[in-house]
């Protein structure tokens, strides 16, 4: 049961990210934006989630400045009983007026 909300949850978020650079193609660039990092340790509340090793980190972002929506994910190499890898997927939706913002996402 799991494992099938999580494939419907990745095609859903793949399927609206399409669609909706398909629909936009003449209004706006699709904004795509990544980052990489190395550090000497991935730490996370305080616990060493890479054995005090090294880590390999990056992720991807979208966006829509017209619409507000974002969706991105997030990688980690880390050192876990459960897991060699720690990947995220987080989307959700900004505006900001002035002083004033608004987010409201989710992440997995």
């Amino acid at each position: 049961m799991f494992r099938n909300r999580n494939k419907i949850l990745t095609l859903a978020i793949a399927g609206a990210v399409c669609s909706h650079g398909t629909a936009l193609a003449q209004e706006e660039p699709i904004p795509i934006s990544a980052n990489l990092t190395f550090t000497t340790d991935y730490v996370w509340r305080g616990l060493s989630l890479s054995n005090d090793s090294f880590a390999v980190q990056g992720g991807f972002d979208w966006e829509s400045q017209s619409t507000g929506i974002y969706l991105g994910t997030w990688a980690s190499n880390v050192s876990l009983a459960q897991a060699d890898v720690e990947v995220d997927f987080y989307g959700g939706w900004a505006k900001s007026w002035g002083d004033w913002g608004a987010d409201i996402g989710i992440i997995h």
